[in-house]
């Protein structure tokens, strides 16, 4: 609270410290060989113009720092309350050193006993969060090496381990590296719309995030492969569209083949369909039980929550709001989107 009182006479403190230098051409930076040459705010400025502009914008100094400091305050004065958690339907991630741990203990062990649909909505959610950190604005060779491998796993035991879950210990185990690789490619390297509309999908309709994520993952693989975007996904790295092939570099590490990369972009959305049939994920948002009239009721602000996702900014394609809600009615209804 002393800063309210302070800052005003802090202001007029260096207000009054440059007025003093300002006047009669005193030196602020004095030459001890040649007076002549010390510095003074009228000689050190390029010119009598910009010596006067910069002395208006400096009165408006205080007034930003004011600003700030009430802004600050504000954001202070007013905590999130259970109640608009539990009922708002918002989904609030939470980000802070404190919840890092210091080690990952990866056993398998405690993994055994997982039910079916809770081992196909967690290794579906790996899939997808290894494919976005693929396409992602913000990849690298890092990442993209951890990412296909973990797919590589993921194809290769996921449907054991839904099967056969209670005794499959070493698919289990294999799973269990798939996702912790997938978690360090996506946390280095960031996800993209995929996450973004599945966030909101959970939270407004109560899904399990995987299945979420499952249920939008190749409608928005179409809409990033397009060639010519309606806008490009921004990052100083991300120099042209190119997650056609970006796909289709994924395709080839999982061992289909093509004679071009939208022919391997198709075969691995058919891969990817049959790992979500094969495990239990079913083909539309209607058949998970919600109704049309709660989905359309609530369409328009998932679709602007989605745009304002954090994880909307890596997507190799930069959404329109519009553009998200024709992905979420394409996945509601099971209808043909071609991106």
């Amino acid at each position: 609270r002393g800063f309210w009182f302070a800052f005003p006479g802090t202001v007029l403190v260096v207000m009054a410290v440059f007025f003093l230098a300002g006047f009669n051409g005193t030196a602020y930076y004095p030459s001890l060989t040649d007076l002549q040459s010390s510095l003074t705010i009228r000689n050190s400025s390029s010119s009598y113009f910009t010596l006067k502009v910069m002395s208006w914008v400096s009165l408006l100094i205080p007034l930003v720092v004011a600003y700030i400091a009430f802004a600050w305050r504000a954001m202070d004065r007013r905590k999130i309350t259970r109640e608009e958690i539990e009922k708002t339907g918002h989904k609030y991630p939470l980000a802070d050193y404190e919840l890092m741990p210091n080690m990952a203990i990866i056993d398998t062990d405690l993994m055994m006993s997982a039910p079916k649909g809770l081992t196909a909505a967690s290794g579906l959610d790996c899939m997808v969060h290894d494919l976005e950190a693929y396409a992602s604005v913000m990849a690298t060779d890092f990442t993209d090496g951890i990412a296909v491998r973990s797919l590589q796993l993921t194809f290769a035991n996921l449907r054991e381990c839904v099967n056969n879950g209670q005794t499959a210990v070493k698919a289990r185990e294999n799973m269990a590296h798939a996702a912790t690789m997938a978690g360090m490619a996506f946390a280095n390297a960031f996800l993209g719309i995929a996450h973004s509309l599945a966030h909101k999908l959970g939270a407004y309709h109560h899904l399990p995030h995987g299945i979420c994520c499952a249920l939008v993952i190749e409608n928005v693989m179409k809409f990033n492969a397009n060639p010519v975007p309606t806008k490009m996904g921004t990052f100083s790295q991300y120099q042209y569209p190119h997650a056609l092939e970006r796909y289709a570099n994924i395709a080839r590490a999982l061992g289909l083949t093509g004679k071009d990369d939208r022919e391997l972009f198709e075969g691995l959305l058919d891969m990817i369909a049959k790992l979500k049939e094969d495990v239990g994920c079913k083909r539309t948002i209607a058949e998970y039980g919600v109704s049309e009239e709660d989905f359309l009721a609530t369409l328009d602000q998932m679709s602007e929550d989605a745009f304002d996702d954090q994880c909307t900014g890596a997507n190799p394609r930069y959404p329109l709001i519009s553009e998200l809600k024709e992905i979420y009615l394409a996945c509601y209804y099971g209808t043909e989107y071609n991106g």
